[in-house]
């Protein structure tokens, strides 16, 4: 979440907007890399769907 044309608190605003899905998708994660070999599958979807988490985030939020 770097961009440097936003305000330094952009990203914070942004993770607290949505801190429930934030941290379900985080404590879902963890728990998955866990696992014995959890993280060779969990990985590619934790990349994907972080990318995804964040970009509906960021759609929510208008800076101003």
């Amino acid at each position: 979440m770097d961009n440097s044309r936003q305000p330094p608190t952009w990203g914070a605003h942004i993770l607290a907007g949505g801190r429930a899905r934030t941290l379900g998708f985080g404590i879902a994660t963890q728990l998955c890399f866990m696992v014995p070999l959890g993280a060779i599958i969990t990985m590619p979807a934790a990349v994907a769907g972080s990318t995804i988490l964040a970009r509906a985030l960021t759609e929510r939020v208008t800076v101003d």
